[in-house]
């Protein structure tokens, strides 16, 4: 699998968790786009303080379901 990803900006794999909102899936891309979050040069990750408390906690709850899916176990989705 490295070699069809290893070119890739970002890639996702959405397995067998679903987005049930189409505002559920706009945020998943803001916070990979950028847009939600950041790091801050050590590593850590952290919500800009612009997003309120109820779009991080809905942002948390999507990224939960995505990685309580079993597939997200199989060491080719990292």
């Amino acid at each position: 699998m490295d070699l069809v990803y290893q070119e890739a900006d970002k890639s996702v794999g959405l397995l067998s968790s679903r987005i049930y909102s189409s505002n559920g899936a706009l945020m998943l891309a803001n916070l990979l786009d950028g847009y939600l979050a950041s790091d801050d040069n050590l590593g850590h990750f952290c919500f800009r303080p612009s997003v309120c408390h109820r779009t991080i906690n809905k942002v948390l709850r999507i990224l939960q379901d995505l990685t309580e899916d079993h597939w997200w176990k199989r060491a080719w989705i990292y």
